[in-house]
């Protein structure tokens, strides 16, 4: 199956395409072809390439003809477990798609980082020269290889490297099950470690990111943590005082429970009440009564907690809330996303929620995106990696 959209805002174009083809050269040249036919001629700023993990041997390649095909400036992707393009995800199977976008205006300023030849994150003075910000920078897009791309340190430097906040947007790459075997795209280069990034300024960026979580029981204090487990809150066992929340929640809660808990840190604890966003949520991966409750962060004493249960309702209606306030806006020109492989067919019965809602809501723009091990989006004044989400960069040309 071949599908393709366009949508074209004064001399801005975005033309987006995907492949269902099992063949990897025939399903990323069908890609080549719609998009350059969409572009009618013209030569684009920038292309996005997700492929499907079926295809990673052919990829290097058939991304280098793709590129000359469309006469690209630049490109970026990688291979994934499942792709997104426009309004299908097809979960775990062959599939290649692509954005191509043609802004007059638009900056792009493309880089890498490898375990060889890393950014200097610990440095982040030096990296405004490094990556391209200036007065004009809007965002950031980084697609990472998640075994060599230390996402929890680099997003935030990054969101907090120049004059104003940066968003960050994006995430970790999940065609491999182990290292080495990811194929990240910059240009004509194909590497299996590391990240590349697009600084991007000239145009109008919007990001969100949508969690699939609803809080229960009160918030607590962590008063005894070591490395990722904490042993106790509020002066109590961690362990007991779980427990004695999740008897106390209502009967739906204590069964959502039961398919795992998600432990969320405040991102600013001397706040008295906490909403949507307030929280940067990890998975919960064991409790034990004595050693305490480990989770997948490093949980910090003092630090203002509270856990969470993974709920498909509450997901559908906070993304489509986030999504109400663009509707106040013109439609964007295209929308890259990321969503947590944890959101498809398992959560909501359908791989594709995500960007069928996105594409719903928004006008039917061209979206090319992926199922992530963890999005890249904002939380708080700055950005981190997200789990149990989706990120959506809703991208506009000036006015």
């Amino acid at each position: 199956m071949l599908t393709g959209t366009r949508r074209e805002q004064g001399e801005a174009v975005a033309v987006s395409a995907m492949s269902e083809h099992l063949d990897g050269r025939t399903a990323i040249g069908e890609v080549a072809d719609t998009l350059h036919e969409g572009l009618r001629g013209e030569a684009p700023n920038l292309v996005v390439l997700m492929a499907s993990f079926h295809h990673a041997r052919v990829l290097p390649e058939a991304a280098t003809a793709l590129r000359r095909t469309v006469g690209a400036a630049h490109l970026v992707g990688g291979t994934v477990d499942t792709v997104m393009g426009d309004a299908r995800a097809p979960e775990g199977r062959p599939a290649a798609a692509a954005i191509a976008l043609k802004v007059p205006g638009m900056q792009t300023r493309v880089w890498r980082s490898t375990p060889r030849h890393p950014l200097p994150i610990s440095k982040p003075h030096l990296l405004s020269d490094l990556i391209g910000i200036n007065d004009d920078t809007q965002g950031m897009l980084v697609l990472g290889d998640p075994y060599t791309t230390p996402g929890t340190r680099m997003v935030p430097t990054l969101a907090d490297c120049g004059p104003s906040r940066i968003q960050v947007f994006g995430g970790l790459l999940s065609g491999a099950s182990q290292q080495g075997s990811n194929c990240v795209l910059l240009d004509d280069l194909a590497m299996t470690e590391g990240c590349v990034g697009v600084t991007l300024g000239g145009i109008d960026l919007d990001v969100i990111a949508s969690e699939g979580c609803s809080p229960f029981g009160d918030p607590l204090v962590v008063t005894q943590a070591t490395e990722n487990v904490v042993q106790a809150l509020g002066g109590r066992n961690a362990a007991e005082a779980l427990q004695d929340m999740v008897q106390a929640a209502p009967e739906q809660v204590r069964e959502l429970a039961k398919r795992g808990l998600v432990f969320g840190q405040a991102v600013d604890s001397n706040k008295k009440r906490f909403g949507r966003g307030d929280f940067d949520l990890r998975s919960v991966m064991g409790v034990d009564p004595e050693k305490g409750i480990a989770v997948a962060a490093v949980p910090k004493v003092g630090r203002t907690v509270q856990f969470h249960v993974r709920s498909a309702k509450a997901a559908d209606e906070d993304l489509r809330l986030l999504l109400d306030g663009q509707s106040l806006d013109r439609p964007p020109l295209a929308v890259l996303a990321t969503s947590c492989r944890a959101r498809g067919t398992a959560f909501f019965g359908h791989p594709a929620h995500d960007n069928g809602v996105l594409r719903e809501r928004l006008g039917k723009p061209p979206l090319v995106g992926f199922h992530a091990v963890g999005g890249f989006g904002p939380l708080g004044e700055s950005s981190t990696v997200h789990a149990q989400s989706v990120v959506a960069a809703m991208l506009r040309p000036r006015a």
